[in-house]
């Protein structure tokens, strides 16, 4: 027995992985979404109404609740032509993402920050209380680094490199803490389209080939490097594009929802970075 999927959103970052036809495999399942590994990409699959990943798809709920149902770790999945087909112990199941509607995943661009507007931004991240939040501040040594990257120079490379070394795959669970906060800088990075990126995005290159980390963070490594990131930041960044502040409390709240402390993670590396930018401009 076969069921078909057609409707559905997918995120346009998709579009540079998915050129290729083969064999993949269900990686991990969770109680709403699941992940399948096709050509050492990863895919995630996740319920409509919440936000895509930038390497994400969202399928209607009652559809999802099936797959979830019927799925195994392993579970071949044959990819052709745009369409993921799975085999399951109680049917096959084709998504066909031909006829999917398609999000924007792709970073904004910044291009110049008002002084008055970073610092109210910066009032208002300050007001969340991040630190209490994000799950990077649970050690001493990641406190005293954090201040640290504050005070260094934006081509102090030597410290960028134990940075970066010290941050990446540390702490717990498919995203660690440190990945989350690394990936917020480098988001931030990319988005002002600031000078120093360049030399940010080659050290955490070769670190990322020198330090293990897991799959799914992998994944969002691969994804942000080329300019794509999950669709709950790229309307906060949108927001800071457009220097409006009105949808706050919605945008917090989305990102607050990502992960554990995923979110909270990611925005942190993103304050930090406005920080050391709001610091290097009174300086």
């Amino acid at each position: 027995m076969i069921s078909e999927i057609r409707h559905g959103i997918k995120s346009n970052f998709l579009s540079h992985v998915l050129s290729d036809n083969g064999m993949g495999y269900v990686h991990s399942i969770f109680e709403n979404s699941f992940n399948i590994i096709f050509n050492e990409e990863l895919f995630h699959f996740g319920k409509q109404n919440t936000g895509t990943s930038a390497f994400g798809l969202l399928i209607p709920n009652n559809h999802m609740n099936a797959l979830l149902g019927a799925l195994q770790i392993n579970d071949r999945v044959k990819v052709q032509s745009g369409t993921f087909t799975l085999y399951t112990r109680t049917k096959t199941w084709k998504i066909k993402l031909t006829s999917f509607d398609t999000v924007d995943c792709r970073v904004p661009e910044i291009k110049l920050m008002n002084q008055e507007f970073l610092s109210e931004l910066l009032k208002k991240m300050k007001s969340i209380h991040i630190e209490d939040k994000t799950g990077i501040l649970d050690s001493q040594d990641n406190r005293i680094l954090t201040n640290q990257f504050l005070d260094a120079s934006w081509d102090n490379q030597i410290f960028q490199e134990r940075f970066i070394a010290h941050f990446i795959g540390r702490g717990i669970g498919l995203t660690p803490s440190g990945d989350d906060m690394l990936m917020g800088i480098l988001m931030i990075y990319y988005a002002s389209g600031f000078e120093k990126r360049q030399n940010w995005t080659a050290t955490l290159r070769t670190q990322l080939t020198l330090t293990n980390t897991t799959d799914v963070s992998m994944a969002y490594y691969h994804a942000l490097i080329k300019g794509y990131t999950s669709s709950f930041f790229v309307d906060f960044l949108q927001a800071i594009r457009e220097e409006d502040l009105t949808n706050w409390d919605k945008l917090i709240d989305q990102i607050s929802k990502y992960g554990h402390t995923s979110g909270w993670d990611t925005l942190y590396g993103i304050y930090l970075f406005l920080q050391k930018l709001e610091k290097s401009h009174t300086m």
